[in-house]
C-alpha cells in the first residue's frame, strides 16, 4: 500500500496541486502584469527547446563541467517553461497538436544530453541493487531510460506516419519531472560532495517506473490503430 502511494497517489496528487497553482498564477499575471497576455504556451516549449539546444552546444563544443551551475540553471528554468506551458495552454484554451508535438521535442531535447552528462559524472559500476550474481548498475539505469524514451519517440513517429493523435498521458507528465528531478539532483553532486547521490538516482529510478507506465498507456489506449490497416 505505501508503495502504491509513493509511486502512483503522492506522484499524481503533487502533480495536480503544482498545475492548479500554475493555472492560477497563469491567470492572475495575465490579469496584472504588463504583456503577459501576450506570451503564448508555444513560446515557453520553444524556450526549452532553445534551452535544449544549449546544452547539446555545451556538450559538444565546451567542456561542459565548467558551466555546470549554469547547466542546472537551465534545467530548473527549463522545468518551469514545461510546467507552466501546459498551465498556460489550459487557461486560455490554445492546447494543439502541434503544441503538443513542440512539447515532446522539447523534453527529448533536454533530457537526452543531460542523461549523457549523470551518466559522466556518477560512476557508472554504482550499484542499485544486487542479488546474487544478478545486480543493476547506474550504467543499466540510464540505458533502460534511454530504451524507453526512444521506444516513445519512434511510436510517436509511427503514429504520426499512421495520422493517429497520441494524446499526452499522466505517466509522462509526472516521469519528466522525475527525470529533471533526478538529473539536478545528480548534477547536485558534483558542486557539493555531501549532497546525497543515491537521491538524484532513485529519482530516475521512478522516471522509469513511469515511463514504462506512459508507454504502456500509449500502446493500449491506441492499440487498434496500431494493427489496423493505413487508409
Amino acid at each position: 500500500m505505501m508503495f502504491f502511494k509513493i509511486f502512483y497517489w503522492l506522484p499524481e496528487h503533487g502533480y495536480k496541486k503544482l498545475n492548479g497553482l500554475a493555472q492560477k498564477l497563469v491567470i492572475w499575471s495575465r490579469n496584472s502584469v504588463p504583456y503577459a497576455d501576450r506570451i503564448s504556451a508555444n513560446t515557453l516549449t520553444i524556450l526549452r527547446i532553445l534551452a535544449g539546444l544549449s546544452l547539446w552546444w555545451l556538450l559538444l563544443l565546451a567542456d561542459w563541467r565548467q558551466y555546470l551551475l549554469q547547466i542546472i540553471l537551465i534545467n530548473a528554468l527549463a522545468f518551469l517553461t514545461d510546467l507552466f506551458d501546459g498551465a498556460v495552454a489550459q487557461a486560455t484554451g490554445s492546447n494543439s497538436r502541434l503544441g503538443a508535438w513542440l512539447d515532446n521535442v522539447a523534453d527529448k531535447l533536454l533530457v537526452l544530453p543531460n542523461l549523457w552528462m549523470v551518466y559522466c559524472l556518477v560512476p557508472i559500476q554504482f550499484l542499485l541493487f544486487g542479488f546474487g550474481r544478478f545486480s543493476i548498475q547506474a550504467s543499466h539505469l540510464l540505458l533502460g531510460i534511454v530504451i524507453v524514451d526512444l521506444s516513445l519517440i519512434f511510436l510517436r513517429i509511427y503514429a504520426a506516419w499512421r495520422h493517429i493523435h497520441v494524446e499526452a498521458n499522466y505517466f509522462g507528465k509526472v516521469k519528466v519531472f522525475f527525470q529533471y528531478m533526478g538529473i539536478i539532483s545528480a548534477q547536485l553532486i558534483v558542486l557539493d560532495h555531501a549532497f546525497p547521490m543515491f537521491l538524484g538516482l532513485h529519482f530516475l529510478i521512478a522516471s522509469l517506473v513511469f515511463s514504462f507506465g506512459s508507454l504502456a498507456v500509449h500502446i493500449w489506449t491506441n492499440l487498434y490503430q496500431f494493427i489496423s490497416p493505413k487508409p
